[in-house]
């Protein structure tokens, strides 16, 4: 512990000499950088925030942010300047560890020692999922993974039009989530709306949102990199696929259902002419469910019609169930024709 107390402060010391300007310094009781004009560049900041947060206005807002986007991007300049300029080292070999410690207190809301103090930048790296196979019936959540981190970081989200989004309106819930300290991930939800999902399915197929974090208990910690979370809609099919086989012989019939993400709920088979719901293994009826293809985003389903019940042409029928498109008992004709010798 004091062998890793020694080396942290003689590295912070070395940079210190090399990086700093010096100058020397009164003691104060508040943080010594936060003087008049730094609180001035705070309220501002502030100011802009609030007047962007209670805009509904669209063709107001942007502008909004950029303004407060800029007066924060201003505060973090003066705070951290006014940080740097408060070091002084020359005649009291403890003053840095002093000040240092000064600033750590003023700037994160935990007034004990830091478990983990990084060399470089605060760590957060963002990890895009895999693209998203998404349906425009139900509402959609996406994931933003923050790996690296060791306290909660703020998530800022962008659309498919590269507009920044807030949560709660057009359509949009964001949650923040919190840093778990076992994996060091944060993970970050958007949930889009039902009602919002054909627009942005129609501007264009896939659809590409983006998230970044950052630290807010760190001034001088940079917004991480936007990445990309990649939506590709699934459009809802069924191919009916028929028979033609010599009359009593056996026939095998198939529904093929596309644009899924998922196994479906639930699949059963009709006989022709409402002769009710066929029960596998009855009459010598086969059917298999199928299984959901990932690659595809297919499944298939199989009915075997036995020689006995194909003597004639007759149409059969699949019911389809598929939460992900709001679609129950769906029903699909499939034909079953047959001829004679």
């Amino acid at each position: 512990m004091e062998t890793s107390w020694n080396k942290f402060k003689e590295v912070l010391e070395q940079r210190t000499n090399e990086h700093i300007p010096k100058i020397k310094i009164g003691g104060r009781a508040q943080p010594p950088w936060f003087d008049a004009e730094s609180h001035q560049a705070c309220l501002e900041k502030e100011r802009l925030h609030k007047s962007y947060k209670e805009t509904t206005d669209p063709s107001c807002k942007a502008e909004k942010y950029f303004k407060f986007s800029k007066s924060r991007s201003d505060f973090k300049k003066i705070a951290s300047n006014k940080m740097a300029s408060s070091f002084e080292d020359e005649d009291d070999s403890n003053l840095i560890t002093k000040k240092f410690w000064s600033y750590v207190k003023a700037t994160s809301k935990n007034t004990r020692i830091p478990e983990q103090i990084h060399l470089e930048d605060v760590h957060k790296t963002v990890v895009p999922e895999t693209p998203k196979k998404a349906t425009t019936a139900v509402a959609q959540t996406l994931t933003c993974d923050i790996g690296d981190v060791v306290t909660s970081v703020t998530v800022s989200w962008t659309d498919h039009a590269g507009a920044a989004i807030t949560s709660g309106s057009g359509g949009y819930t964001i949650a923040q989530g919190t840093a778990d300290p076992g994996t060091k991930i944060q993970k970050s939800t958007l949930t889009i709306d039902a009602a919002t999902l054909p627009s942005v399915a129609g501007a264009g197929n896939p659809a590409t949102y983006k998230c970044a974090a950052e630290y807010v208990e760190y001034l001088d910690s940079a917004t991480s990199t936007f990445k990309d979370i990649v939506v590709n809609f699934l459009t809802f099919g069924v191919e009916a696929k028929g028979s033609e086989v010599l009359a009593n012989t056996e026939a095998t019939i198939s529904c093929v259902v596309s644009g899924l993400s998922k196994q479906l709920e639930a699949v059963t088979w009709k006989k022709p002419s409402s002769g009710g719901v066929i029960t596998d293994g009855i009459d010598s009826y086969a059917i298999v469910l199928g299984t959901y293809d990932l690659g595809t985003n297919i499944q298939t389903t199989i009915l075997t019609v036995p020689a006995a019940e194909n003597t004639a042409d007759a149409v059969f029928t699949c019911v389809i169930t598929s939460d992900e498109h709001a679609i129950t008992s769906e029903e699909t004709p499939v034909n079953s024709n047959v001829f004679s010798e």
